[in-house]
């Protein structure tokens, strides 16, 4: 990143993309290690024909080796199926969804103890119930991923056997919602058995497929592609989902190969008003306040729930001083593109000229 970077910003050698979940939206956030990539965050779930049928219904029984001998209420079981909607979706595979729901596992975690550990197998796909989980850094210093109920992880690890690249946990703290006191934090987590994953897919997914996967949810270096493959992938998709998509294919992926990710801790600026405009950032992942002290009416919050939002792109092309500061909410993934990385474009490219021409002029 350029000097307009403010904050506590890493750069990311390979990164990838995410999105998708069965409940809100998330980030994730540090160093140039290798980080979460085997956990889900958040996205937009395209309703399937199996994700709502005569079954929410009914009261399911839990599976005899969970934790709690209780039913699986109807909104356990619809984040149940939206996240085996989404592996449906995106690995294109079918999943026999009734023979899941009845061996879903209702597991209870407190602090110091590990829903994910890296490098160990997961248990299965977990589906976060209650509380929020904690995406961490190999040291557990640093939150890369917050969790919230719907948000699902261990995918990588359930689907395709691959050991987890990250450690997630309960949150250590968090805030009593009726005494407003802080208190160590307790999850729940609806498991699908790595067993039962595996006998309810017709089929297993290709390696493209889980490629594809990875870098559609903005998934950090999963250790399993070479990292500049997915890094690549990941801003292509989102490339191609905003106001860049005017440039050919071919000049999107050599774009996409010139940005390096970077993470944003919460709290940390991107940048702020009155700051020289050194880049634009695509939110891959996160949420970022965008506030002026001049307009304070015309402060708002960007999440990537719209695939291609981009921060920071007023005064970019025509160099004008940033008129609000942008701020991360929580752990954030962006990926910046400054003027250089363009003119590389136009050099490699030539014929891409006039239309990187026309985003300037467009922009006011």
């Amino acid at each position: 990143m350029g000097a307009g970077a403010s904050g506590n910003s890493h750069h990311v050698g390979f990164v990838s993309g995410s999105k998708q979940r069965a409940g809100r939206s998330n980030a994730p956030t540090t160093s140039n290690t290798r980080l979460e990539n085997d956990v889900h965050s958040h996205g937009n779930v395209t309703p399937g024909s199996q994700l709502c049928t005569v079954a929410d219904e009914q009261s399911i029984q839990l599976s005899e080796d969970s934790n709690s001998a209780c039913t699986l209420t109807h909104a356990q079981q619809r984040n149940v199926r939206l996240c085996l909607g989404a592996l449906e979706e995106g690995l294109s595979v079918a999943i026999r969804l009734e023979d899941v729901l009845q061996q879903v596992q209702l597991l209870s975690f407190k602090k110091g103890e590990h829903v994910l550990t890296r490098d160990g197998e997961a248990k299965g796909i977990c589906i976060v119930d209650e509380g929020v989980l904690e995406v961490v850094s190999p040291g557990g210093e640093t939150v890369l991923n917050r969790l919230l109920p719907g948000d699902f992880c261990g995918e990588l690890s359930a689907v395709f056997g691959f050991s987890c690249t990250a450690t997630v946990q309960p949150e250590h703290r968090q805030v009593d919602e009726q005494t407003k006191e802080v208190c160590d934090c307790v999850a729940t987590v609806l498991c699908v058995p790595h067993s039962v994953v595996h006998e309810s897919l017709e089929r297993a997914p290709s390696k493209e497929e889980m490629l594809q996967w990875c870098a559609r949810r903005s998934y950090v270096d999963t250790g399993i592609f070479d990292s500049g493959v997915l890094s690549c992938k990941t801003i292509e998709f989102c490339l191609k989902a905003s106001f860049m998509s005017v440039l050919s294919e071919e000049s999107l992926h050599y774009l996409a190969g010139l940005v390096v990710p970077v993470m944003f801790g919460a709290g940390d600026m991107l940048y702020r008003s009155g700051d020289e405009p050194d880049c634009v950032y695509f939110v891959l992942r996160g949420a970022v306040e965008c506030s002026s002290t001049q307009k304070p009416h015309l402060s708002k919050s960007i999440t990537n729930s719209a695939e291609g939002y981009v921060v920071g792109r007023e005064g970019f092309f025509d160099r004008t001083k940033r008129s609000h500061s942008a701020r991360a909410l929580g752990p954030l993934l962006v990926a910046p593109i400054g003027h250089d990385a363009l003119q590389q474009v136009i050099l490699k490219h030539p014929t891409e000229s006039s239309k990187i021409q026309t985003l300037l002029n467009a922009v006011t």
